[in-house]
């Protein structure tokens, strides 16, 4: 709104990233957190995730975005809607999720979803900058290039919010179950993001029964480019690489490409998960 004293939405994300940051450095040494099974990055707190399931209240008419590591929840679509609604936005998995509380409180969750094998790409560039790992943690944890980090990831060796011997895969599964049952999630893709924002934005729009203008569209529109993006960033813009489709046959083999297809085959029967991986 404008003329508003709150913080504008590229603020609280520099605030928030400098936050991260510092609190990264001080958990430095830690492999990763546990909560119930599941392992996170050692700057989650295992304390915060349990007052998140047990003791948090969903604010009135709020909106989780809730994603997989890089798969393109930091598009910058949700703040800009013209609506008095508190976003968040989260990677947990949905056994970690309050269901109860987002019911009572008339919630909604829009749930980020992309093609594996970019969001492989994309997360190698994020992790391997990690500054909590020193290299010798980030060689034996991550893996050493990127064929070791790729075995790694795809074997479920990293803490994404999965369990051990998980990734990406079990993480959209345990999300299309509640998404089949609950009218209060919805699947965005964001490939489809790309390829046609403004119908995107409508739908979005629609299920959170939000009246948008032309102008509330294009304003959104332009907000949400990669380079727009960057620059609400500021210097923190290693969260934010190239955001294109396809640009995973410059670093997978095509027996790593094969396996990918083969794991989320088996892993996603039944689930009516479709990828786009070329536009």
């Amino acid at each position: 709104m404008e003329g508003s004293s709150q913080p504008t939405f590229s603020e609280d994300i520099k605030r928030v990233m400098q936050e991260i940051s510092d609190y990264a450095q001080n958990k430095e040494g830690n492999a990763a957190t546990e909560c119930r099974g599941k392992l996170f990055l050692p700057f989650f707190s295992a304390e915060c995730m349990e007052f998140m399931m047990n003791d948090w209240k969903i604010p009135e008419n709020s909106v989780i975005v809730a994603s997989y590591p890089k798969t393109g929840k930091k598009f910058d679509v949700y703040p800009n809607f013209p609506i008095p609604r508190k976003f968040f936005f989260t990677h947990v998995p949905a056994e970690l999720f309050n269901f109860e509380s987002l019911k009572k409180s008339n919630s909604k969750v829009i749930y980020v979803y992309r093609n594996p094998k970019d969001q492989a790409v994309s997360w190698y560039h994020f992790a391997t900058k990690l500054r909590m790992y020193t290299e010798e943690q980030k060689n034996a944890i991550l893996g050493k290039d990127w064929n070791e980090f790729f075995d790694k990831y795809t074997a479920g060796e990293h803490p994404t919010g999965v369990g051990k011997g998980e990734w990406y895969p079990e993480h959209l599964t345990g999300w299309m179950k509640q998404i089949k049952r609950n009218k209060d999630i919805l699947l965005v893709e964001y490939e489809s993001l790309k390829k046609d924002f403004a119908s995107e934005l409508l739908r979005i729009s629609e299920f959170l029964e939000v009246q948008l203008s032309e102008d509330d569209v294009q304003r959104t529109s332009d907000r949400c480019t990669i380079s727009a993006m960057k620059n609400a960033a500021g210097v923190r813009t290693q969260n934010l690489r190239k955001g294109e489709v396809g640009s995973w046959k410059d670093h997978l083999t095509v027996a790593q490409s094969e396996m990918i297809d083969r794991q989320m085959t088996e892993k996603l029967a039944g689930t009516d998960i479709a990828f786009t991986y070329a536009l």
